[in-house]
Formats: C-alpha cells, sequence, structure tokens
C-alpha cells in the first residue's frame, strides 16, 4: 500500500539513505557525496522523516499522525506536495492526521487534494481561538468542516498589522 507514497517522495527527494561512516546519510541521485541528516536543508528533512516514518512502519494502517506546521521550511511548490502526500497517507492507511498550520497555501491545497481523493467527507477543519481569561494560553477549536474561510479571515490580521506599522499600497 505504501509503495506508491515511497515513489512519490523519492521522486520529489530525488536521492536515497547510504551507508555513512556511522550513520545511515542521504545522497542526492548524481552526487558522490553523501550527508548527514543533521546537515540536510530544514524542507529536505521535512520530506526524510516521512519517508523514514513510512519505511520504518511507524505509519501503520488507522494509525495518528500530529503534525505542527510541517509545511513551515517549504517552498510554497513542496507545501502542495507535502499535503498531498499526507492526504495519500490517509487514503491509502487510513491514518487519522491531525495538522496545525498558519499557511493558507497548506490549508487549500488539504482540503482540494482531499477533494480530488475522495477524501474531503472524512476532513474536518478547526479554528482555534485563545480565551480572555488570566489563563492566555488556553484555546477553543470552532469545528467549521469543510468551510475553510473563517481560517482565511484570520490570516488576514497579519495584513492589517502591516498596514498598521507600514506602507499601505499593499
Amino acid at each position: 500500500k505504501m509503495s506508491t507514497i515511497l515513489e512519490n517522495i523519492n521522486t520529489i527527494l530525488n536521492g536515497d539513505f547510504v551507508k555513512g561512516e556511522s550513520q545511515e546519510e542521504f545522497q542526492e541521485k548524481g552526487f558522490r557525496k553523501s550527508f548527514r541528516f543533521s546537515n540536510l536543508a530544514s524542507g529536505l528533512k521535512t520530506f526524510v522523516i516521512l519517508k523514514k516514518l513510512l519505511q520504518n512502519g511507524v505509519l501503520v494502517e488507522k494509525g495518528v499522525l500530529i503534525l505542527d506546521e510541517p509545511e513551515v521550511h517549504l517552498h510554497p511548490q513542496w507545501i502542495v506536495e507535502y499535503a498531498r502526500l499526507l492526504v495519500l497517507i490517509h487514503k491509502t492507511l487510513g491514518t487519522k492526521l491531525i495538522l496545525a498550520s498558519h499557511d493558507p497555501d497548506f490549508i487549500a491545497a488539504i482540503k482540494a487534494i482531499a477533494k480530488r481523493e475522495e477524501v474531503l467527507e472524512e476532513t474536518n477543519f478547526y479554528i482555534s481561538s485563545s480565551e480572555e481569561q488570566e489563563c492566555s494560553y488556553r484555546y477553543n477549536f470552532k469545528w467549521l468542516g469543510k468551510d475553510i474561510e473563517p481560517i482565511f479571515e484570520s490570516f488576514n490580521i497579519a495584513l492589517e498589522r502591516i498596514q498598521q506599522y507600514g506602507d499601505t499600497d499593499i
């Protein structure tokens, strides 16, 4: 079941793991030099970790994967590819995904790809807001169903802040 997902990751990574001096290292196709995981770019690590979780059997059928802002170091085009892989993991393995994100492209990609892969009915979106009490780290989560518009509205606060501090020609 995972072979298609691993093939997609391999295409993106354009390389694989090789035996290094003291540990596995990553080597891009066409290069002689391999790199320790700690020396890889943050965005590349995002895909490498997903690949290793699949290869090592950590992601199992009907399991749960919780990711906090997994797209944070990714180029915009790779954000979409990463969202696609996550949706395919859910569709293929039945893995439940709990994702936190502040990226509108990532959220839009999850919804669009879930719809195309016919798993949108199993996909739910929530928005969080902090409680205005003495304990400011408490959050309420509002179920949005499939409606992601309130999420985008909350992101627009940043534009208001830019206009407050900077040029208003944006």
